[in-house]
């Protein structure tokens, strides 16, 4: 399940951010080593085996995308509501 994650998540979250592939190679790869730097910094802190940080940090990143996606897919179907 672990490894599922740490290689699904920065896929899923760069395709929600991405319009192309370019964009969905450039999102994944930054979302990646943004995810391993961070659960390596926190295993320093927290004394707690890196992947599972990692793990516990992406699953967070992808509820954060995910919930900010939808507020911007909200905010653009009012606006396009105002402008009929």
């Amino acid at each position: 399940l672990m490894t599922a994650v740490l290689v699904a998540a920065p896929a899923v979250m760069a395709r929600m951010l991405s319009r192309n592939l370019k964009q969905y190679a450039a999102w994944g790869t930054a979302l990646g080593a943004l995810l391993a730097a961070a659960g390596i910094i926190m295993t320093k802190i927290f004394i707690v085996p890196a992947g599972i940080l990692i793990t516990l940090t992406a699953i967070l990143l992808f509820a954060v995308v995910l919930v900010v996606k939808e507020i911007f897919a909200k905010i653009q179907k009012y606006k396009q509501l105002g402008r009929r």
